[in-house]
This record gives structure tokens, C-alpha cells and sequence, in this order.
């Protein structure tokens, strides 16, 4: 079973890392990234993890979580008349923030497995004036193209306790996805 699994975990990463790849072309933009992401998150089917206790797992689960907020943020956002749809918005919204929570549950399990070593952090600074300053990349430095992003006050406290927090706010290393718009 656990092979199994791990064979599974690193073909999802591998088609992540492809989709990654044609953004980085700009073959895809922001939107069709995150369909596709999307895409191979219903294609593999693999629920969450309950244990995390692998950088695979903690990865897999915030990749999992991400996707379906921002799929469902997305979704939400595209509807007629929103404001008059109160209860299916405030579910959806509802659903969006667990989702959200969830994924910082998964970084913040990816922080307690990495060594101080394998990480660095920073505030950004972006276009939008609601995420500027308060976004914090979170690179894992022994991975490939793994990047992570949280709003989260505990995990910036994880970060600073860790020793790897940077007060410094730069761009983003993906300036160009997390500046974009859906």
C-alpha cells in the first residue's frame, strides 16, 4: 500500500510539475493553470491525507486544498448577480475559507517535517493592496518548483521561530502568476 501510494503522490507531482512548466512558458495563463490544476486533482481522486508525516503528503494535501479554494473562488466570482444569491454565496464562501484553513493545516505540518535548512520566507509585494505585505512566499529550497503562499499568522510566527522569516518584503519568484488575475 504505502508503495503504491508514494508511486501515486509523485506521478500527481509530476503532472503538477508539467503544468507548472507551461505556465512558466506562458503557454497557459493564471486561469487555465488553475482549471488544469483542477483537472488533475479530480483525475487522481486521491482523498486528503489524514496523517501527515511526508513532505509528499503535506504537499499533496495543500496542492488539494488550494486548487478547490481557488476553483471555487473562481466559480463563485463568475456568477450573475451574486450579491442577490446570498445563501448559495455565503456557502461557497464558507467552503472557500475551510478549504483555505486546511491548506495552512498541511503547510504548517510541511514546517514541523523540514529542517530550517530547507526553507526561506518573506512578505511580498504585490498589485493588490487587500494581499500586499500581507502574502508570505515560503520556499522549499531542496524541491523543485515548490512554492508556497499563506496569509496565516500562526505559520509567519512558525516561520519567525524557525529562524527563516525574512522581514524583508520582495517580489515573488512567480511575480508574474501572483500578480495575475483569474
Amino acid at each position: 500500500m504505502f508503495e503504491t501510494e508514494n508511486k501515486i503522490l509523485k506521478s500527481f507531482l509530476k503532472e503538477r510539475e508539467l503544468i507548472i512548466d507551461k505556465l512558466s512558458k506562458e503557454e497557459i495563463d493564471k486561469r487555465e493553470f488553475l482549471i488544469e490544476n483542477f483537472e488533475i486533482i479530480k483525475k487522481f481522486n486521491i482523498k486528503p491525507f489524514n496523517k501527515l508525516n511526508t513532505v509528499n503528503k503535506c504537499l499533496y494535501n495543500y496542492q488539494y486544498y488550494n486548487i478547490l479554494a481557488k476553483y471555487y473562488k473562481f466559480q463563485l466570482d463568475s456568477i450573475p448577480n451574486r450579491k442577490k444569491i446570498c445563501s448559495r454565496g455565503r456557502l461557497c464562501k464558507c467552503n472557500i475559507n475551510n478549504y483555505y484553513i486546511e491548506k495552512d493545516k498541511a503547510t504548517f505540518a510541511m514546517l514541523n517535517i523540514l529542517g530550517k535548512e530547507d526553507l526561506v520566507s518573506y512578505p511580498l509585494i504585490l498589485n493588490s493592496s487587500r494581499l500586499n505585505l500581507k502574502l508570505i512566499e515560503i520556499i522549499l529550497l531542496n524541491y523543485d518548483k515548490i512554492i508556497l503562499h499563506t496569509i496565516s499568522n500562526d505559520i509567519k510566527n512558525e516561520l519567525i521561530k524557525k529562524g527563516v522569516f525574512s522581514f524583508s518584503p520582495r517580489e515573488s519568484k512567480i511575480n508574474h502568476y501572483v500578480n495575475a488575475s483569474y
